[in-house]
């Protein structure tokens, strides 16, 4: 029964440690996907720009 105990505790230890990662990696990709998007804008914004200057021309 205490092996069982023990293998059982490693699990929820290993289980807490992979909710750590996971919210780690959550919060990290959130700050990313913020940065995606500012650079997508810019790179939205620059063509916008190339087609209205190619237009106006």
């Amino acid at each position: 029964m205490s092996e069982q105990d023990e293998r059982y505790r490693a699990l929820e230890e290993r289980v807490a440690d992979l909710e750590q990662q996971l919210y780690e990696t959550r919060k990290g990709s959130k700050g990313l996907r913020i940065v995606l998007y500012v650079i997508f804008g810019i790179f939205l914004a620059l063509i916008l720009l190339g087609i209205l200057q190619f237009v106006s021309a």
